[in-house]
């Protein structure tokens, strides 16, 4: 299996993104902005979940991994192959 890196290119649905120690997180508010909004951690926090953001690519392999970083919070994903 052949490993890529990705960047925003790769990305549909987030706003901005968290760059740092190599790894990229999708943000749905202007990540060098959230300290503009309520600091209560109503919208910040929420916002760094990426819900509704979607990982598109084209390939011909067999197979694919995705590797993610640990969260505090189970998360799920879909995948979608062929529309199906």
């Amino acid at each position: 299996m052949r490993k890529i890196t990705l960047d925003e290119s790769f990305f549909e649905g987030a706003v901005s993104f968290e760059k740092k120690d190599g790894l990229l997180r999708p943000w749905r508010l202007p990540f060098d902005l959230r300290r503009l909004f309520p600091p209560d951690n109503t919208l910040p926090e929420p916002a760094g979940k990426c819900s509704g953001v979607r990982l598109r690519f084209e390939t011909d392999s067999a197979a694919v991994a995705l590797e993610v970083a640990p969260g505090e919070d189970a998360r799920r994903f879909d995948l979608t192959v062929g529309g199906e």
